[in-house]
């Protein structure tokens, strides 16, 4: 759905952006790439593979805008990260999404490319400030720091 998607986004926008796609096990990936050769993108598209932890926040800072259609999420990392990095983010209509995200994510249908496709349309425009500022602020209560602190709080509290 997403390579569809992102075939009618650049035909609809005439957009010169790329699609840079993270994780996916091998014959996921040669999958993917069947599909980017019929749509006729291969230049258009990049797989990364699974990438280091620690680069998902670099990725996030330097895109355009974040896109993840999802079927199921248990957390929202990938969400927490693109609002802390005050990227825009099209992200499924999830319960744990909706919750964390509020008002700051776009959500879409990740079985619907055509919902999809509108969602990175609407993301390809960017967000207010106050919408990627308010996005840091929800990321940034999401911090190792503070879940080391709320956890130990609450170990503390078992053991007396």
């Amino acid at each position: 759905s997403l390579i569809k998607a992102y075939s009618m986004f650049i035909r609809a926008s005439n957009s010169k952006m790329n699609l840079v796609i993270t994780g996916g096990d091998k014959e996921q990936l040669n999958t993917y790439r069947n599909i980017v050769d019929e749509f006729g993108l291969k230049d258009r598209v990049h797989f990364l593979g699974w990438i280091e932890q620690g680069s998902l926040p670099v990725l996030a800072r330097n895109a355009k805008f974040i896109v993840y259609p999802t079927f199921a999420e248990g957390f929202g990392l990938p969400l927490a990260e693109a609002m802390a990095a005050r990227t825009p983010v099209a992200v499924s209509k999830l319960p744990s999404f909706l919750k964390m995200g509020e008002n700051v994510p776009i959500y879409i249908d990740p079985k619907d490319p055509k919902s999809i496709s509108n969602g990175m349309k609407e993301a390809s425009k960017g967000r207010s400030k106050d919408i990627l500022d308010k996005g840091r602020l929800i990321a940034s209560n999401y911090s190792w720091d503070n879940t080391f602190k709320k956890t130990y709080t609450i170990y503390s509290g078992i053991h007396k």
